[in-house]
């Protein structure tokens, strides 16, 4: 099974979504999250070619809940998480993460 590396980014942008639930949300919202996040981590590191490949890159993203996605790459040994990103934000910031 491949291992999880977390880049600074994607820790910062982690830390933006559950400031964000801390903030809008109860203490149950934020364990769903923490809970949806882990249950898809578990499954990209057995499963990687089961989330989307993002057209034109050599990454991937794969829903966590309504609101969230995860960005990673995939090396033989490692899934390397770029970010955490809000759906609801346009898709082109992430240019510069997914190259």
């Amino acid at each position: 099974m491949r291992k999880v590396i977390w880049t600074p980014i994607a820790i910062k942008s982690l830390i933006k979504v559950i400031e964000y639930l801390e903030e809008n949300w109860t203490e149950k919202e934020i364990n769903k999250f923490l809970y949806l996040l882990n249950s898809t981590i578990s499954r990209l590191k057995r499963f990687p070619e089961t989330s989307v490949a993002i057209k034109g890159r050599t990454s991937r993203r794969s829903v966590i809940d309504k609101n969230n996605n995860i960005v990673f790459k995939v090396t033989p040994k490692n899934i390397i998480i770029l970010h955490i990103f809000d759906s609801r934000q346009n898709p082109k910031k992430l240019n510069f993460i997914t190259k």
